[in-house]
């Protein structure tokens, strides 16, 4: 919000989802989504992960994100606003991946 105004293109947030980071996979690790739909990125193992977006080594930003840090017990939320499908990794152990699909 800018002024108590709202900004962006969700107005109004719509379904969490939950995408956990457990034994060193994740699950769900394919989420089908709409837009202003919101993936919270939980982090249930001993080591931080560091979420990127894309494929490793690059990264692609999704919605202005590069990276979300996750340390263990914690979560982040992002809110989806791109339609399309999304990869995402642990940059600190690219073999756990997953993927997103955003409908209108």
């Amino acid at each position: 919000q800018v002024s108590g105004e709202k900004t962006g293109r969700c107005q109004r947030l719509r379904a969490n989802h939950e995408i956990t980071s457990s034994k060193s996979k994740v699950s769900p690790n394919h989420i089908d989504a709409g837009l202003c739909d919101t993936p919270t990125f939980i982090n249930q193992d001993d080591k931080e992960r560091d979420i990127a977006f894309g494929t490793h080594p690059q990264h692609d930003a999704y919605s202005g994100i590069d990276e979300l840090t996750l340390i263990k017990g914690r979560g982040k939320t992002i809110t989806l606003n791109q339609t399309g499908t999304y990869l995402f990794h642990d940059h600190l152990n690219p073999k756990i991946t997953g993927d997103f699909s955003v409908a209108p």
